[in-house]
């Protein structure tokens, strides 16, 4: 059986200016706002305040590409980068 071949994904983000700065928030971000509703938060009345979400690796493209919307949603740019080809070595004998 031939092993397809795996690759490891990270995202290039660029985020908008000013926007790592204490209480910076998205347009729109705010109690009763619907636009950014997706898992961060947990409260739709009460928001909180916003957190980028972390940047992390991904073992699928999907996986990847639902990353990278994440960010663009709330106005950063994101470009998904595949690494190499990843390849196993052999395990040590000893």
């Amino acid at each position: 059986m031939t092993e397809r071949p795996v690759y490891v994904y990270k995202l290039a983000v660029t985020y908008p200016p000013g926007s790592r700065e204490y209480g910076w928030e998205p347009p729109g971000w705010g109690a009763g706002s619907e636009a950014y509703l997706d898992g961060y938060v947990t409260n739709p009345d009460d928001p909180g305040e916003f957190r980028w979400p972390r940047e992390r690796l991904y073992l699928s493209r999907s996986g990847a590409r639902i990353g990278a919307d994440q960010f663009r949603r709330y106005g950063a740019t994101a470009e998904i980068i595949r690494s190499e080809r990843v390849t196993w070595g052999e395990p040590d004998a000893g």
